[in-house]
């Protein structure tokens, strides 16, 4: 986190109608301007979004004042 100030993490898990949503934020140093989901290097998202794919869902990524990973997935 930048030294002017406190992390913050936060977790929201979210029923609405059929869906459940899960989101994941905090006020870290945020991400690249130029990130991409597909470009990313890293295993840990690609695994995330193949298993959100597994469960008909769909993964958004929000970076603003804070960055927010939300995985939206359908429940019955």
């Amino acid at each position: 986190f930048p030294e002017d100030r406190k992390g913050r993490i936060s977790v929201q898990l979210l029923r609405q109608d059929k869906k459940i949503s899960l989101v994941l934020a905090n006020n870290g140093i945020g991400l690249p301007e130029d990130f991409s989901l597909e470009r990313t290097g890293g295993f840990g998202l690609q695994l995330v979004s193949m298993l959100v794919k597994q469960l008909d869902g769909t993964l958004n990524i929000h970076s603003n004042d804070e960055t927010q990973f939300e995985i939206i997935f359908p429940y019955s």
